[in-house]
Formats: structure tokens, C-alpha cells, sequence
């Protein structure tokens, strides 16, 4: 096994780049693996469910927030959908509709000879109100007035688009703050999402401990460095870091577009 530093560069134009520096796995299939070391004595019994159901999510936050990133621009659009009345729908059929919707919206753009929409979408049932929450790609065919008239049946619609940042890490956050019910779907997409694709480069146990460099040209978000437990239950070093192209901001962490252009990291 050996120490990985993996690069992900995301969005269109790069606009974020995400490192991590991860401990003791192997690359396969451009994927880092946990494998069990047989060198290592006395791994833990397992962790508790609190624990693994914590990573699982920050897990899922991440891809999530890497997908709409990928995806998604500005000038999308963030639509939330509530339903009316007081008798509310299940989570099933909240699930049908917004495929539905999608569905719709897919087929009278490829009527209009627009690109394939792409979408993602979540399912809330925040103090026992049903809504919905999706992203979709500003295509022909994706008019707020379509959405709002193929939603209409259901209650109310409510459209906005996204902002010029092309860091929506905010959104994600806020569509994915609910902890999905054992073997549900934590989200809704289409299947021409592209997730971004990562480097690879092995690195020595020194770099581990050592502080992320600078990337000339973009600015650091933040940094993180923990511990992680692999598969076999042994504790791996774990760091992380963000950062954003000089000229860009991100909402999420209360940034404003006055942030200066000209800022480095050297």
C-alpha cells in the first residue's frame, strides 16, 4: 500500500480544485481503495453506526457538491416544489412526480431540438411537509413557464437561477441536510451526469504531515486534517483542501463578489 495525493479539478473552467492526501490504499481502476494491511496489529472491532453514518454523509455531500459543480453553470435554474393542501403525498409518489416533471421537460426539449437537459433533484419532508428540490440544466424546453405550468397540478413552483459564482457547494449542502431513511436513493438524477475526473500521484509519509501548497492563480478555501478509519478498521491520516480561481467566490462561505481578483497564494 502507499500514500496517495489525489487532484480533482472541477467545474468547466476549473474553477475549483479539490486535494486530498490519503494514507495507506491502492489505486485501482482510478479508484483509492482501502485494503486491509496484514502488518498492522490490533485494528478496531468496527465503529459504531453514528460514526460510519456521519462519513457516509459527508461522503455523499462531497460527490453531490462535485456533480452539481460538474454540471451545472450559471444561469441554471434551482427550482423548489411545494404541494398544496393539508393532505400531503408520500415520499413515493413525491418521487414520481419530479421524475415525471423531468420527464416532461426531457421530451419537449428534444421536441425544440435542444441539448438533453440534465437534472438533479431531492425529496424533503421538513417538519412533515412534502417538497421538492432540483437542479436543471437552462436548456430549450427548460422555461419556467413550462416547469411552472407541468407543476401546477401539484401547488406552487418556485424558480430561480444560479448564480455566477459556478460554485454551488452552498446548494448542495442545503438539499442534502436531511439524513435519508435506510435504502432510499439520497438523490434523483439523470443519467448524463458527469462526475469529474481526478489525478493521481503517490506521495511520501512526510508530505502527510506537511501543509497543502498553494496553486498559483487560485486562492485557499480552507484545509482539514483528520483521521480517518479504513476498511480494516485501522485509523488513516487524512487531509483536505479547497481552493478557488482568483476572480470567483464562494457563497457557502460567505464570500461576496468583491473578493479581489488579483489575490495569490505564492
Amino acid at each position: 500500500m502507499a500514500n496517495y495525493k489525489k487532484v480533482t479539478p472541477i467545474g468547466r473552467n476549473r474553477t475549483i480544485i479539490e486535494i486530498e492526501l490519503i494514507e495507506k490504499c491502492i489505486l485501482k481502476d482510478d479508484r483509492l481503495i482501502w485494503i486491509p494491511d496484514p502488518k498492522e496489529r490490533n485494528p478496531k472491532k468496527g465503529t459504531s453506526s453514528e460514526k460510519q453514518q456521519a462519513r457516509n454523509n459527508a461522503k455523499a455531500m462531497r460527490n453531490l457538491s462535485r456533480k452539481i459543480n460538474e454540471n451545472l453553470e450559471p444561469g441554471d435554474l434551482f427550482l423548489t416544489g411545494t404541494y398544496r393542501g393539508k393532505i400531503q403525498p408520500t415520499e413515493e409518489q413525491a418521487e414520481k412526480d419530479i421524475k415525471e416533471l423531468i420527464r416532461h421537460v426531457r421530451q419537449i426539449g428534444k421536441w425544440m431540438g435542444a441539448r438533453a437537459l440534465k437534472a438533479i433533484a431531492v425529496i424533503e419532508d421538513e417538519d412533515k411537509r412534502i417538497h421538492i428540490h432540483a437542479l436543471f440544466t437552462a436548456t430549450l424546453g427548460a422555461d419556467e413557464i413550462i416547469i411552472r405550468s407541468l407543476w401546477k397540478k401539484h401547488g406552487k413552483m418556485i424558480i430561480s437561477t444560479l448564480d455566477p459564482t459556478g460554485e454551488y457547494t452552498g446548494i448542495a449542502n442545503y438539499i442534502s441536510k436531511e439524513t435519508p431513511r435506510p435504502h432510499k436513493k439520497r438523490w434523483i438524477q439523470t443519467r448524463n451526469l458527469r462526475m469529474p475526473k481526478s489525478e493521481y500521484e503517490e506521495i511520501t509519509k512526510e508530505q502527510l504531515s506537511e501543509e497543502i501548497e498553494a496553486i498559483p492563480g487560485y486562492r485557499k478555501l480552507y484545509e482539514t486534517y483528520t483521521f480517518i478509519d479504513g476498511a480494516d478498521g485501522i485509523g488513516r491520516r487524512y487531509r483536505y483542501a479547497k481552493f478557488i480561481k482568483n476572480g470567483n467566490y464562494d457563497l457557502a462561505w460567505g464570500e461576496t463578489e468583491t473578493v479581489p481578483e488579483d489575490i495569490d497564494n505564492d
